[in-house]
């Protein structure tokens, strides 16, 4: 691939990354604001329903934004063989760092709710 061709395909790439990103900002967020709103009102069954669909969609969020990363460092590392000068510095680090810490929100999320449901008294 030319350099354009790799600088071309990690921008479309990098509109992806920023999508599930996005997408996966917006699932924590009404995640959130349900448990706020609605948390300690809903039966057990309703619970689990909810927080089964969060698990799921705000996973598929990180799985496709880890695959997007993966494919964005392995561009950029193409692309470095070309130009060692290209300011583009992308690394597989950042993405496994990434996909870490948006785990650890769905974690924190379930921790959240857990509190709405079961208050100290």
């Amino acid at each position: 691939m030319t350099e354009y061709e790799l600088t071309d395909a990690i921008n479309s790439t990098m509109s992806v990354y920023a999508t599930s990103f996005s997408l996966y900002l917006t699932i924590i967020s009404a995640y959130l604001i349900a448990g706020f709103i609605a948390g300690e009102r809903l039966t057990t069954q309703q619970f689990i329903i909810v927080s089964v669909l969060f698990f799921f969609s705000s996973g598929l969020t990180i799985f496709a934004m880890s695959g997007a990363g993966t494919r964005i460092a392995y561009s950029a590392d193409a692309l470095r063989l070309l130009d060692a000068e290209n300011p583009i510095r992308f690394r597989m680090s950042f993405n496994y760092l990434l996909s870490a810490i948006c785990a650890l929100g769905i974690i924190a999320s379930f921790k959240f709710w857990w509190d709405i449901r079961h208050p100290i008294k």
